[in-house]
């Protein structure tokens, strides 16, 4: 599924032109520049309709921006929300996953100073139902 939302970024304009295409679904070394995103996934939990009956699966995925200020981190931030906010559709990224989202939305938004650090931490965390 991290395919899907980095799917999502990178083919995003904005998202990737603020980024300057440094969105990636591993762990982030800290002297890579910035603004940057990177993406954890948090759980995945079965959606039940009937007893036995797994109709859907939810995933929560966490969406980190790393950017020098507050105003880019916020501005950084609403980038992506625009991006994958209410999403829903037919997907097949380059790992040729195909994915069918019935929704994508956003459950929290934090944005963290990072102290002695002239870093700016901003997450998203993001609840996909597919």
């Amino acid at each position: 599924m991290l395919d899907l939302v980095y799917h999502l970024l990178t083919n995003d304009t904005d998202v990737n032109t603020a980024t300057g295409g440094r969105i990636t679904t591993d762990l982030r070394v800290q002297t890579n520049g910035t603004p940057g995103i990177t993406m954890e996934l948090l759980s995945v939990e079965d959606l039940y309709y009937q007893k036995d009956s797994c109709k859907h699966y939810i995933y929560t995925i966490d969406v980190v921006v790393y950017t020098k200020s507050i105003g880019d981190c916020d501005t950084l931030m609403k980038q992506v929300a625009n991006a994958v906010d209410r999403f829903s559709g037919t997907v097949t990224p380059a790992t040729g996953n195909t994915y069918n989202v019935n929704n994508i939305l956003i459950q929290n938004r934090d944005i963290d100073v990072i102290q002695d650090s002239d870093m700016v931490e901003g997450s998203l965390t993001l609840e996909i139902t597919a």
